[in-house]
């Protein structure tokens, strides 16, 4: 009979997070990021496209490197 491990192991932990993303702490902290605030403002109006991880809201880092870039002024394709 299989043991159950309740732990992800690191591939499936690394692959949950390519697709579930990143904290918006993660992308405030970086230098020359926008505030919390405004990325909130952003996800509340559409802008930039995340999920609800219980209290926290997860950006992918994709769609936040498209939305920094069309901030910025430059092509997001």
């Amino acid at each position: 009979m299989p043991t159950y491990d309740p732990y992800p192991t690191d591939a499936e932990l690394s692959e949950l997070l390519a697709t579930t993303g990143e904290p918006l702490s993660h992308y405030a902290s970086l230098p020359g990021a926008p505030s919390t605030m405004t990325m909130l403002r952003a996800i509340d109006a559409g802008e930039l496209p995340a999920t609800r991880d219980g209290r926290r809201f997860m950006v992918h880092r994709n769609d936040f490197a498209a939305w920094i870039t069309a901030r910025r002024g430059g092509d997001a394709a």
